[in-house]
């Protein structure tokens, strides 16, 4: 416990610290030190209560009563979803959008008003602390083993938490795991997985949890409610949402030579105009395999996003630059994440389109949907070139290899292979797209590839290369 707390708990409040986080000691035995009535409540409610007052106004003063407070208060702490995961999507909603209440007669003519939870647009407005040894009991069905829960540090923006924090002495074998299990079972996400027969922890701290962080101060990892290890990054980049920052100032700020994997988080993701940007922006609820999962962006998609946010608000119009429009010509591969199809990132651009007639932006974001019936078409055209040279299986490449002698067929071929994998590339790693990796496969099979153009060859290699690793 001593090197956990000192070498990776502290640096990490220190630096949470200095990025105007308020850090309030916890207490095990009071509740009241951490902004609560009893050990079962989760959300500071007076914090909040003070908070809706404060950035919900008309004409620039308060105007919320008691009884719009109370029924705000009551949306988001008692949140009717059976589930963890439908839990939080219903309170992520709430904290996106906010809550509808009867507004004043004299304002609008009564209509309804929607009440804030958080001042997304102003930062400062929030509050921000960080509490540790956030003690949480644990309620009847979930005490069995352990009567109550104590995670390293809760973050909570207007009293609500919205990251918990696990640290794990570096000395430890395997801390990151370590960390992330005691997470998932503070979560009841073992039970969830039936990895344990019985209910633990207290899953209502977590319907607000938008971030999980496992640190062992050299190495940490991000993940979201419901994650195993395996789907806990890195996290690569202290820019944020306006493109300041670096590495080597964090570094100086820090008076350290290079950062560590925990430094780099906190800068990056725990920043509060950088948090509240992920949340607002670059989360996803997101069905797969009859489930619901979350997700957060990866560090990449992140970068891009923003960089290209930036272009479009700071670029040169046509008129300014004298011969192109310097708004646009951003081109993502990869690498960068499928962003056309990442939830928040048309609301994140709004306001950056808003510099364009509509007529100029008609089309330029499609979704991926769109996509796939393209790439079922595609697919029959590149396999019809060689069913028409009597090819009846994709699985002889020798007899493929044979069918593609002609150079008139190989044109063809190369030309329709080309467009079939630019649509696969476009919709993996989604689900739709998996039904197409095995012929994909076939179809790029280097031996294959060896009879077409260099350039062909380099991309179906390429694309072979990420096909084999799924």
């Amino acid at each position: 416990m001593g090197w956990e707390l000192d070498d990776v708990e502290k640096p990490f409040v220190a630096q949470l610290q200095g990025l105007n986080w308020k850090h309030i000691e916890g207490s095990l035995d009071d509740p009241a030190i951490t902004g609560r009535s009893s050990f079962s409540e989760v959300i500071q409610r007076a914090a909040l209560a003070e908070r809706l007052l404060a950035i919900n106004l008309r004409d620039g003063q308060p105007w919320l009563d008691e009884q719009r407070i109370a029924e705000a208060l009551a949306a988001i702490t008692r949140v009717g979803a059976g589930k963890l995961m439908e839990a939080n999507q219903t309170v992520t909603e709430l904290l996106l959008k906010g809550i509808t209440v009867d507004g004043l007669q004299a304002w609008e003519g009564g209509r309804g008003q929607t009440i804030q939870y958080i001042d997304w647009a102003n930062p400062a407005n929030n509050h921000f602390r960080v509490i540790n040894q956030f003690r949480v009991d644990c309620p009847p069905g979930y005490n069995s083993g352990k009567k109550f829960i104590v995670p390293d540090l809760v973050l909570l923006v207007n009293g609500i938490p919205l990251v918990v924090v696990e640290c794990k002495s570096p000395s430890i074998p395997e801390p990151l795991a370590e960390a992330v299990d005691q997470l998932r079972r503070y979560s009841n996400q073992r039970k969830a997985a039936f990895e344990v027969e019985d209910n633990e922890g207290n899953e209502t701290l977590f319907a607000s949890v938008q971030l999980l962080v496992a640190s062992s101060y050299d190495e940490a990892r991000v993940g979201c409610i419901g994650a195993g290890f395996g789907h806990f990054s890195q996290w690569k980049t202290v820019v944020g949402p306006e493109g300041s920052g670096s590495e080597q100032s964090v570094a100086e700020q820090l008076g350290k030579a290079k950062l560590s994997e925990q430094e780099r988080l906190v800068a990056g993701m725990l920043t509060p105009a950088h948090l509240l940007d992920l949340i607002r922006h670059f989360m996803l609820f997101m069905p797969v395999g009859g489930q619901t999962i979350k997700t957060v962006c990866r560090y990449q998609q992140y970068r891009a996003v923003n960089r290209t946010v930036i272009r479009m608000k700071r670029g040169q119009t046509r008129l300014e630059h004298g011969e192109s429009d310097q708004r646009g010509g951003i081109v993502f591969g990869k690498r960068c994440g499928i962003v056309v199809d990442y939830y928040g990132v048309a609301n994140h651009l709004r306001e950056a389109l808003a510099a364009y007639a509509d007529e100029d932006i008609e089309g330029a974001l499609s979704s991926i949907k769109d996509e796939v019936p393209v790439l079922r078409d595609r697919h029959l055209r590149v396999v019809d070139v060689l069913r028409r040279q009597g090819i009846e299986s994709l699985e002889d490449a020798e007899t493929c290899i044979a069918a593609l002698e002609s150079e008139k067929v190989r044109a063809e071929f190369a030309v329709k292979l080309k467009a079939f994998l630019n649509s696969l590339d476009t919709v993996l790693p989604r689900p739709e797209g998996l039904p197409f990796v095995k012929d994909a496969k076939r179809l790029a099979y280097s031996d294959t590839a060896g009879v077409l153009s260099d350039r062909l060859m380099d991309q179906a290699r390429a694309s072979h290369e990420r096909l084999m690793q799924l």
